[in-house]
């Protein structure tokens, strides 16, 4: 159910996702203005019959929300303009992935973040779940396909890529299931720090409940890190996966001559995958994408023998 917003949205950044949101919004019937400083994007949006309007506190003063593309900065010492005048107003500063909450969309929702391997990741386990009709699963976020332009139902389970600039807007959205691949430093120069940049990918789980599940691979010293203090930030239940350690973690991924095999210290489930019949490269980050998207198939109760099915089946990902 959509829940009623009784005030004002407005976007600045009339990208993809921005268009898309604002296209949607208008079916809902909810107001929306819209603002780009690109004169040619004004242009192909006023064209869409989307309202175009320049961001002063007087346009914005009656908006609940300030939507920015997520490349915009807002922590920065000189910030966007229409961040000032949000501020000043009180008004809630988001990205399009905040109305999966706003509008109290009940899809359950896996979120995928790391420095590398995000896309391929969130591909490997919408493909893999969607193996025999398993779940209708549908990828979007900074993978390049909003939320707002998929044809859903209330089952369709959504796989949500999520960047660091993303993460760094998020007010109350929670993922049932959050994936943290790996953290390396990286855009250091839009975060100010690297704490900072560290900060925001903690945000995938900074809104899980404890019936949430919160999946680190603990691979990299920054995310063993994390991991291993956790509990006194969260309330998500943990679980530990790597390709690299075998002691302390949940799930683990060896290579053993020509197979791959999978310990599973939860089910005490073991599994042999032979490496032959896998199309993708075999590099390291390929079976950390595996390993998370085994973890996925685990946590979402499909068979396992369906899971090895859809490996053969579902092998190329990108490298």
């Amino acid at each position: 159910m959509i829940r009623q917003i009784n005030s004002e949205i407005f976007i600045l950044g009339m990208g993809i996702s921005g268009i898309s949101l604002a296209k949607y919004l208008m079916k809902k019937k909810i107001p929306v203005t819209c603002w780009d400083d690109n004169p040619e994007k004004r242009k192909v949006t006023h064209s869409l019959k989307i309202k175009i309007n320049n961001m002063t506190p007087e346009t914005l003063k009656n908006c609940n929300y300030l939507v920015i593309s997520p490349g915009i900065n807002h922590q920065k010492k000189r910030p966007h303009q229409a961040v000032k005048i949000a501020r000043s107003l009180d008004i809630k500063i988001v990205t399009d992935l905040e109305f999966l909450k706003i509008l109290n969309i009940k899809n359950p929702l896996i979120g995928v973040t790391g420095t590398n391997g995000k896309s391929t990741t969130t591909h490997f386990i919408s493909q893999i779940l969607s193996y025999k009709n398993f779940r209708d699963s549908k990828c979007c976020g900074n993978i390049g396909t909003p939320f707002t332009d998929l044809k859903i139902n209330k089952k369709t389970l959504l796989v949500v890529e999520v960047s660091s600039y993303q993460l760094a807007k998020i007010d109350k959205l929670n993922f049932d299931y959050a994936f943290l691949l790996n953290i390396s430093k990286d855009h250091i120069e839009w975060h100010g720090t690297f704490k900072k940049y560290m900060d925001s990918k903690l945000n995938i789980f900074k809104n899980q409940t404890k019936k949430s599940f919160a999946v680190i691979c603990i691979d990299d010293i920054n995310c063993r890190r994390i991991a291993y203090n956790f509990k006194k930030n969260f309330n998500s239940k943990l679980i530990l996966i790597s390709c690299k350690y075998t002691e302390n973690v949940d799930i683990y991924l060896k290579i053993q001559n020509d197979k791959i095999k999978i310990f599973n210290n939860i089910s005490k489930e073991n599994i042999e995958i032979s490496i032959n019949k896998l199309r993708f490269v075999k590099a390291q980050h390929n079976f950390q994408n595996l390993l998370a998207a085994y973890a996925s198939s685990f946590l979402l109760n499909q068979k396992t023998d369906d899971f090895l099915s859809s490996i053969k089946k579902y092998s190329h990902i990108r490298t």
